[in-house]
Formats: C-alpha cells, structure tokens, sequence
C-alpha cells in the first residue's frame, strides 16, 4: 500500500503499528515514517516536525486510533490536527489549567522548530539550484 500523503482538510483514520516511527537520516535532515493501519490496510506517512511533535505531545502510542487532518488557514499556512486538537490548542489548554501535557511526561519533541527545519531545508535547496544554474555536477550524477 502507499504511503499516505496528507493534503489539506482530508482526514485519515489510522491506527498506529509502533510506538515510535522509524527514522532515517535524508536529503533534508531526519525523516520519521510511522507505520499505520487504515481502513484500506497497512500504510504509513513521513511525519513533518510538527506533525511528529503533535504525536507525541498527545502521548499516542502503538495500538491508539486517531484521525489526521492537514489544515490551511486563510494565510496559507499548513498545520495538523490530530482528533480535531492542534499544537496551539494543546498549549491553550495547557495553559489553562487543565494540561493536556503533563510536563513529567518523556516525550520527545524536535530540538530544531518547524522553522528551522524548513529554512535549513530551503537552504540546501538553494545551494542545489546555483549548482545547477552553475552546472556544476555532484559525483553521483552522471553527465547527459
């Protein structure tokens, strides 16, 4: 089965297989693959920084059911809810003296933000593009 690619205000079912995702190092830093079970049968997503650091503040783990939407404000900006609960909404209710985050918790969250992240990532993105306007060629392409 396919992996699932979230696109905004579509809501995804899923059931996770493990606690924690499997990670790898990749062209833009580190991927995190979490392996789900869905309606459609096993699948699995590339969670995006906050995408992973909502799963794990909200403590789901192996077995727990939840649904995934990607949402878009108004502004154009991307951002996840998991069961209709956003990363703002959890730190709201935080600070409301009601924590959906108990702070004796271990869970992990990234050490870079969503914003370093995506700037490291359009900076690599900008050195690959002035190679190639340059015509530089890396040692693992080959020379059409």
């Amino acid at each position: 089965m396919e992996s699932i690619k979230f696109k905004p205000n579509e809501k995804h079912q899923v059931r996770l297989k493990y606690d924690k995702p499997k990670e790898s190092e990749g062209q833009f830093g580190l991927n995190r693959y979490y392996g789900v079970a869905t309606v459609q049968g096993d699948s699995g997503f590339n969670a995006s920084p906050g995408l992973h650091n909502l799963i794990q503040a909200m403590g789901k783990k192996q077995g727990d059911q939840f649904v995934i939407e990607k949402k878009l404000t108004d502004e154009d900006i991307q951002y996840f809810t998991i069961d209709g609960m956003s990363m703002g909404d959890l730190k709201n209710k935080n600070s409301d003296a009601s924590p959906a985050i108990n702070p004796s918790d271990n869970f992990e969250i990234d050490k870079k933000s969503d914003m370093d992240f995506y700037s490291e990532r359009l900076d690599k993105l900008e050195k690959r593009v002035a190679a190639l306007e340059s015509g530089k060629k890396e040692d693992n392409e080959i020379p059409w």
